[in-house]
């Protein structure tokens, strides 16, 4: 337990966290079986948990999980953590309808517990529920490349359709119309972390590169020179939008020309306070087109920051992102008030009473806000300042560690979660423990990878998140630039897996 400060992050978002779901009973459904546990903290009953995990993972039964609640294990069809998330979660659901009412009917008879779901579900597949719960549909027609939701309030890259194949005569004029030697081509249709797009400097690149995109319909961009950034936001229960502070993001791209999700750090320094006030206006904008349309629960934007004043608005994800589980870390972690003059403002911050908080409350109180559907009327704008509060106390980068594998595999040792000792240059890693504090020779390893995983040829295998300070972030970066991800998982691969059992 420790004494926290009232007006603090963590302190307004447990508050909201416990008002929401005390004495509640709540369904989760969620990637894993752990995804959501830690909404017991604020006196929630998890009466059930439905999994749905990608494909090529170990196969669970149904029954319970362990001493925990009731489980229904649902196996999807991707082996792709960004295609289940973005399709396979909601598609799953759908082709289990059965088993999930059946499971229904027995842990929850009389149709009283609310669902809760970290990603977009079919909403009618739970009965007369109460539902804290995006609806797949509504996300999946938002989350589509050809939807026009975005242009309507935010400036985005000017883009032309593309038939492919095209001729070279046809890719010159693309460009000319354009203004753009360089083009970003994405499918049209849903497609999460990068997987659907393809940069293309030239018309040998598409040549290479747009084939593997398929058949379907395309759509080619100017490619705009900017810093990708990432921003989150909340529509509320009362139809509000919570604006949470941007991030700038990592990317890597293959030599595919795909630029792949690498990661997230949150720094106050890499926005002036203006802009994080503009960047909120333009989230709010957005924010209000979705709830006009029915949207609630949380929401991402990813953008290019071109410099200060100007950004550009290229993908809109009706759903939690990346960024969150680093923010909620930042939150958990993050000094009290004296950190950061912002909070002091009284017209801002209105005084809370200090209240002991326990370390899963510290790290759940965020995705409990965000998922709860809360009413959050004059408490915003304070929530928002404690929230850059905390960033400004406690800066931090996340790798998101994945890498592509040319052969088949079946992963029975994983890397354990804790303390790493990382020597940038190589890198070289070793393990220091399960715990222990972050400083600039030192990270934390959050695993989301389970032995047994078995991986074709091509698939992306994911190990889970690396938290670090700026400082080992940078230097990570300077010594590998965009291979920095896939070397790291690949150290600790080859520092932990037995030797009749090599990382190649």
């Amino acid at each position: 337990m420790s004494e926290v400060l009232a007006d603090t992050a963590a302190l307004r978002l447990a508050t909201l966290a416990r008002a929401r779901l005390s004495g509640r009973r709540l369904v989760a459904v969620s990637i894993g079986p752990g995804q959501l546990a830690g909404l017991t903290a604020f006196a929630a009953e998890l009466v059930g948990v439905i999994a749905v995990v990608p494909a090529g993972g170990p196969q669970l039964p149904l029954g319970t999980g362990g001493d925990g609640p009731p489980l229904l294990w649902l196996v999807g069809a991707s082996r792709d953590i960004f295609s289940h998330v973005v399709d396979e979660f909601a598609a799953t659901l759908v082709r289990a309808r059965v088993a999930v009412a059946a499971f229904l009917a027995q842990i929850d008879p009389d149709a009283q517990a609310t669902v809760i779901a970290y990603l977009p579900v079919p909403q009618d597949i739970f009965g007369a529920r109460p539902l804290w719960a995006q609806d797949a549909a509504l996300c999946r027609s938002l989350e589509d490349k050809a939807c026009a939701a975005l242009p309507t309030v935010l400036p985005t890259p000017p883009s032309v359709p593309l038939r492919w194949p095209c001729t070279a005569a046809s890719w010159a004029a693309m460009q000319a119309k354009l203004g753009a030697a360089t083009l970003v081509v994405q499918a049209l249709g849903l497609s999460g972390g990068g997987a659907g797009t393809r940069v293309c400097e030239d018309f040998a690149a598409a040549q290479a590169r747009l084939p593997a995109l398929g058949p379907g319909p395309l759509r080619a961009a100017a490619w705009v020179r900017g810093e990708p950034c990432n921003v989150m936001g909340l529509v509320t229960g009362d139809r509000e939008v919570l604006a949470l502070p941007p991030s700038r993001q990592l990317v890597a791209t293959d030599e595919r020309g795909c630029p792949g999700y690498a990661g997230n750090r949150f720094e106050a320094a890499d926005f002036s306070a203006e802009e994080r006030e503009a960047i909120a206006g333009e989230l709010r904008r957005c924010g209000q087109m979705l709830a006009q349309r029915g949207f609630h629960g949380p929401f991402g934007l990813d953008f290019l920051r071109v410099d200060a004043s100007t950004r550009v608005y290229h993908d809109l994800n009706p759903r939690m992102n990346g960024a969150a589980g680093l923010l909620a870390e930042i939150v958990a972690d993050a000094e009290p008030r004296r950190a950061s003059p912002l909070l002091s403002q009284p017209e801002r911050a209105s005084p809370l009473p200090a209240v002991p908080l326990s370390q899963p409350e510290l790290a759940s109180a965020l995705p409990a806000v965000l998922l709860s559907r809360p009413r959050l009327a004059g408490e915003l704008r304070a929530l928002e300042d404690a929230l850059v509060a905390a960033v400004a106390a406690r800066p931090r980068w996340r790798w998101f560690l994945a890498a592509t594998l040319p052969a088949p595999r079946t992963i029975a040792t994983v890397p354990p979660a804790g303390r790493w000792h990382i020597a940038p240059v190589g890198p070289v890693l070793r393990w220091c423990g399960p715990d222990g504090a972050l400083d600039d020779e030192h990270a934390s390893l959050a695993v989301t990878l389970v032995g047994g995983v078995t991986l074709a040829a091509g698939d992306r295998v994911v190990l889970g998140d690396l938290s670090c300070t700026p400082a080992l972030g940078r230097a990570l970066l300077a010594a590998h630039g965009e291979r920095a991800a896939a070397l790291l998982l690949a150290a600790m691969f080859h520092a932990t897996c037995p030797k009749d059992q090599p990382w190649t």
